[in-house]
């Protein structure tokens, strides 16, 4: 179980990156001429976080990638 100062922390994050993914969402569905509707179908009640630690690059001219329909880090 984490820690309850860290915990409350995660949570605040959680709430903030939802809200920006949100008004990033928005913005999506006006350049797509989509139906607001239509991509709250798509994503409300979804969220995950993920937490990676990704150590230095042996080859520094390659990269990390990683999938998921909107990644904010």
């Amino acid at each position: 179980m984490l820690p309850l100062p860290f915990r409350d922390t995660l949570e605040v994050y959680a709430a903030e990156l939802k809200s920006l993914a949100m008004k990033i969402l928005e913005s999506l569905v006006k350049a797509l001429k989509m139906k607001a509707e239509d991509m709250k179908a798509l994503f409300e009640g979804m969220q995950s976080m993920r937490m990676n630690y990704y150590p230095p690059l042996p080859q520094p001219e390659k990269h990390w990638s990683q999938v998921s329909t909107l990644t904010l880090m």
